[in-house]
């Protein structure tokens, strides 16, 4: 009796281990699968996050144009002021000067053949704007002008200087000076006007007065 009940029960546990093995085996192999899909859904969702701007590294852009309008404003008051220096502003119609001068003729009267004559034109800038003068030349190389070659204000006064040399010249003399400036007019004539005679004119006229006068 006790063999056909060992013989009945053996069986019986051994069939309820092997069942009872299986069964820890489909847990643990539904266990690692579980974790495996976890693990691949943990790295999906850190990828995810990864590619998503930082709300602490946004950039405000409102602020960080605020802040550079006045750099901004800065580089072109330093441009504007570069311009100004290295290209100064051309001075408008209203902005002339103007050479008043004091007379546009010197009459130096008689000479002797020989001698010089020294003048000056005085002008004064009578405009609102800065009076440069460019140039100034003479009809003949016996007449040489000087002009300043700083500018003149208005207000401010200057003058053109004229040495005239009367060698070999003789007769009524006028030579012309033209002045060349960034003024209203422009172009300036100026006039010198005289007599020169020669050595034995002069000499005679000396002699009809001296006679005349006994």
């Amino acid at each position: 009796m006790r063999k056909i009940i060992l013989y009945l029960f053996v069986p019986i546990f051994l069939l309820l281990s092997c069942k009872s093995e299986r069964s820890s085996y489909n847990d643990v192999v539904k266990e690692a699968s579980e974790r495996i899909e976890a693990k691949s859904e943990l790295d999906t969702l850190k990828e995810e996050i990864s590619n998503e701007p930082l709300i602490n590294e946004e950039v405000n852009y409102e602020k960080t144009v605020e802040d550079s309008i006045p750099i901004l404003a800065k580089d072109l008051e330093k441009e504007a002021l570069v311009k100004n220096i290295s290209k100064p502003k051309k001075a408008t119609n209203s902005q002339k000067g103007i050479m008043t001068f004091d007379n546009f003729v010197h009459e130096f009267g008689t000479i002797s053949e020989g001698d010089i004559i020294k003048h000056e034109f005085y002008f004064t800038n009578t405009g609102t704007g800065v009076i440069n003068v460019k140039n100034a030349s003479a009809t003949c190389g016996c007449t040489i002008p000087s002009y300043p070659f700083i500018p003149i204000n208005p207000g401010e006064r200057g003058f053109i200087g004229v040495t005239y040399n009367s060698v070999g010249k003789l007769g009524i003399q006028t030579p012309v000076i033209t002045v060349v400036s960034d003024s209203k007019e422009k172009i300036t004539k100026l006039k010198l006007t005289g007599e020169v005679l020669s050595k034995s004119e002069e000499s005679s006229e000396k002699t009809d007065t001296t006679g005349l006068s006994q």
